[in-house]
C-alpha cells in the first residue's frame, strides 16, 4: 500500500507544511512505512535544507521518496489539479506494482492498520482482486466538482444544505475522474486504468471546467 501526498514547500508561505504534516506522518502513522510525496522540481533544496535540520528529521526523510514535477506551487486552485494528475501517472510509470494508492491531503493522519484490515476484509467478502479490478475507495461521497462548500462553522444545518446544492456533474461521462481531496485509495487496476487520462491532464481539465480560481494557482 502506497502512501501519497502532494506537498508546496516551494511556496515560501508552505514550507511549515512539510515540517507539521509531512515529518510528522512520517513521526507517527508511518514510522515503519515510506511516504511518496508529489513535488515541485524547484523545493528539491528547501526539502533537503529542512530534512537535515535536526537527527530526527534525517530519520523520518531517509523514508519519503519524491515524485517531482512541473506545477505552479501554491497549496489551492489549479495547481492541486496539476499534481495529481502529473504526481499520480508519474508515480504509476516508476512504482507500478502497488497493490493500492492512497492520494491524500498532507495534513490527514490514517488508522493504517484499520485500513489495510478493511481492505483485506474487502477483498475476501468480495473477492476482489486489486490488480485485475478497478475500484475505488474515497473519503467522502460529497467532495465532487461544482460542489459548494460552506463556511464555517460547519454545522449540521449548513453541511446539509451543501449537499442538497451540490451538483453531480463530475460523475457525467465527460466528467469522471474524481479530485484527490481530501483522499482517494485506487486499486491497482483503477490507478492503472485513469493514468493514460492523467498524463493528458483530465483533472486539470475538469477543474478548469469547474471553474477552479486560476488565481490561486
Amino acid at each position: 500500500m502506497a502512501f501519497v501526498t502532494p506537498i508546496f514547500p516551494a511556496d515560501p508561505s508552505q514550507t511549515w507544511r512539510f515540517e507539521k504534516y509531512v515529518i510528522g506522518a512520517l513521526k507517527t502513522y508511518l514510522k515503519s512505512s515510506v511516504l511518496f510525496y508529489i513535488v515541485n522540481t524547484r523545493a528539491k533544496r528547501i526539502i533537503q535544507d529542512i530534512c537535515d535540520s535536526t537527527p530526527e528529521n534525517q530519520e523520518a526523510c531517509s523514508r519519503m521518496i519524491p515524485v517531482y514535477v512541473a506545477c505552479p506551487t501554491r497549496e489551492y486552485g489549479i495547481s492541486t489539479c496539476c499534481y495529481q494528475d502529473k504526481g499520480l501517472a508519474a508515480l504509476y510509470k516508476q512504482y507500478p506494482d502497488f497493490q493500492y494508492y492512497v492520494y491524500h491531503q498532507d495534513d490527514l493522519y490514517f488508522r493504517t492498520d484499520y485500513l489495510k484490515n478493511y481492505v483485506e476484509d474487502l477483498q475476501k467478502e468480495q473477492d476482489l482482486d486489486p490488480k485485475e479490478l478497478p475500484y475505488l475507495l474515497s473519503a467522502s461521497p460529497f467532495r465532487s466538482h461544482g460542489q459548494v462548500v460552506p463556511e464555517p462553522p460547519f454545522t449540521p444545518e449548513r453541511l446539509k444544505a451543501a449537499r442538497e446544492q451540490r451538483n453531480n456533474c463530475s460523475y457525467a461521462p465527460q466528467h469522471i475522474y474524481p479530485w484527490g481531496r481530501p483522499a482517494l485509495m485506487y486499486s491497482n487496476a483503477a490507478l492503472k486504468e485513469v493514468v493514460p487520462a492523467y498524463r493528458k491532464l483530465a483533472i486539470s481539465k475538469e477543474c478548469i471546467a469547474f471553474s477552479v480560481p486560476a488565481a490561486s494557482a
